[in-house]
């Protein structure tokens, strides 16, 4: 079965939608096709490619701020949807506007209800980071606190996918897309390409050109492969997992200020000389005991006090392991490697 269809008026479709329906009010008009295919009683394959002028649509059900849902000239609707007797598959479905355009893949649990599983996988593409700023309203209060203090250093910046995906009801996906709750669906994951990013450091210091990956889900963020400039130097390539994310951006104000205006430290020239050792007839790989006090280095974000660390070299870099410390105030123990590049 296929249906096709040259500039559709939307507002009649209204009266039509569910009683307890979100959409308060829609207009537009809407032309393209829907292809349906069912093998069998239970499956079926229903393919989109739907284009939509001059939409609009509000929301009955979101607070007053929030109850234009939305408004474009010209929007695409594109993908699959594949059903099976215990499951509906969502394949490729794209949306595209002037402003947004996302991808949608996930797994709906039939028969369809509202407290249907739902396991969905949202993409973005090509996302600035002010608008990143305006996805934080979907966030819980506590985890759109530690997003704007991560956030509110980034300066500039673009990404080039921005991934987020869980598990929840059909329903609480709908109400959690629409700002209609603060509860994160389970397994929650932000996955994050950046890219020409600049990130206020300090009152002076600026790291620029910052690229690299970020994965953050409950409380673990991951840093992958991340690059960037402080002022004018370049720095090594910069691996970091750290689990408990939470208690750092819950720490004290105080505890995470940098001091401006901090002494060189004495010697940091000799140790990387000592690392690198290119007199050496034979490569010395070294371990490096550091007893450091306290540590205030923009590359760090925040100061790091009270620290018994090890430094060993690596092929192409150094590993630091951090026996016992403090990052912001709050205790850490753990490893960082730095690549050389």
């Amino acid at each position: 079965m296929a249906l096709a269809a040259t500039e559709l008026e939307l507002a009649p479709l209204v009266p039509y939608l569910r009683p307890d329906r979100a959409v308060a009010d829609l207009s537009g008009r809407l032309s393209g096709a829907l292809v349906f295919e069912t093998p069998e009683p239970g499956r079926g394959h229903i393919e989109l490619d739907l284009v939509g002028h001059d939409l609009h649509s509000t929301s009955a059900s979101a607070a007053p701020w929030e109850r234009e849902a939305l408004r474009s000239a010209r929007s695409e609707l594109t993908g699959v949807l594949a059903i099976a007797p215990d499951a509906m598959r969502i394949e490729n479905m794209r949306f595209a506007s002037r402003d947004v355009a996302f991808e949608v893949d996930g797994t709906v649990a039939r028969p369809l209800r509202p407290t249907s599983r739902a396991e969905l996988a949202l993409t973005l593409r090509e996302v600035s980071v002010n608008e990143v700023r305006h996805l934080l309203g979907w966030l819980p209060e506590v985890r759109r606190d530690e997003a704007e203090t991560l956030l509110g250093r980034i300066e500039t910046g673009r990404l080039r996918t921005l991934r987020t995906g869980g598990t929840a009801t059909f329903s609480d996906w709908q109400a959690f897309l629409a700002g209609r709750t603060r509860r994160l669906p389970r397994n929650f994951v932000i996955d994050a390409d950046l890219a020409d990013t600049t990130v206020r450091v300090g009152e002076s210091d600026r790291l620029h050109e910052l690229e690299g990956r970020l994965w953050w889900t409950g409380e673990r963020m991951e840093l992958r492969g991340v690059t960037a400039r402080l002022n004018d130097s370049p720095l090594p390539r910069l691996d970091l997992s750290v689990e408990g994310i939470g208690h750092l951006f819950a720490s004290q104000p105080e505890e995470r200020r940098l001091t401006p205006g901090a002494r060189p430290l004495d010697g940091l020239a000799t140790l990387f000389q000592v690392l690198r050792r290119p007199d050496a007839e034979y490569p010395l790989v070294p371990t490096i005991a550091l007893e450091i006090d306290r540590l205030d280095h923009p590359v760090f974000f925040w100061p790091l006090a009270r620290t018994d660390a090890e430094v060993a070299q690596l092929d192409q870099g150094v590993r630091v392991t951090l026996n016992s410390g403090t990052w912001a105030g709050v205790p850490i123990e753990g490893e960082v490697r730095w690549t050389v590049l």
